[in-house]
């Protein structure tokens, strides 16, 4: 495995601390999937008007990216914490019609009350 280039490392550096000042404000968050969706929604949203608005673009542009990046760390943190529901089950992913988000695959959502 390669070494990352030191702007890699610049960049994940950003991301890290980025997540610090989220967690720092908001603690621990564990939200369903499309409340995470949501979420990473409204900042690549962030994103699009930074640059459609131009003016200062660049900084907020950059800003902005770091935060969509740290959003979908903390997404997986909150899926990592949460474990793995199909986790020797069927590989099958749930479908609209058994109560997932999933149209069209087949499947059966796990309860998340348990």
């Amino acid at each position: 495995m390669s070494q990352l280039s030191e702007a890699n490392e610049a960049v994940l550096d950003l991301i890290r601390t980025e997540r610090m000042r989220q967690e720092k404000l908001w603690g621990e968050q564990n939200h369903p999937d499309l409340y995470w969706l949501g979420i990473l929604m409204e900042e690549v949203g962030e994103v699009a008007k930074a640059v459609i608005e131009g003016y200062g673009w660049e900084k907020d542009r950059n800003k902005e990216i770091v935060q969509v990046a740290a959003v979908a760390v903390a997404w997986k943190e909150a899926i990592d914490r949460r474990g793995n529901p199909y986790a020797g089950k069927s590989s099958k992913v749930p479908t609209e019609e058994s109560g997932a988000a999933h149209p069209g695959v087949e499947g059966k959502a796990p309860d998340p009350e348990k």
